[in-house]
């Protein structure tokens, strides 16, 4: 989806590009873009009741530990945690974790960035 915001905003892109000297515009330019790229998937993409709930408890680029989130959301069992929260979210780029190759380590912590 990025480029296709570049390919839209092609005669700005490649002014931009063209005009090396001014790195920050061109950075700044960047970013905007892959904002909208974001914000539209956002806004397209539909989530289950649960993890918009868990999204919504989630501060963003905060990472939280499992006790935290269960706190927050009322919930006791870490496996009603993983199973009805986590592993969705999870696997549809909306909750990270901290530590992505040790997804049970006792210092895993999961964030969003959404």
């Amino acid at each position: 989806s990025l480029e296709k915001y570049l390919t839209i905003e092609n005669e700005e892109y490649n002014e931009l590009l063209n005009n090396a000297n001014d790195t920050n515009k061109f950075i700044e330019y960047l970013l905007d873009t892959i904002y909208k790229a974001i914000k539209e998937k956002q806004n397209n993409y539909e989530v289950n009741d649960n993890t918009s709930k868990l999204l919504n408890i989630m501060e963003l680029n905060k990472p939280m530990t499992a006790y935290e989130i269960m706190d927050k959301l009322n919930i006791k069992s870490k496996e009603t945690l993983r199973n009805t929260y986590l592993n969705d979210a999870i696997k549809d780029n909306l909750v990270y974790l901290t530590i992505p190759d040790k997804p049970t380590s006792k210092n895993q912590k999961y964030y969003r960035i959404i």
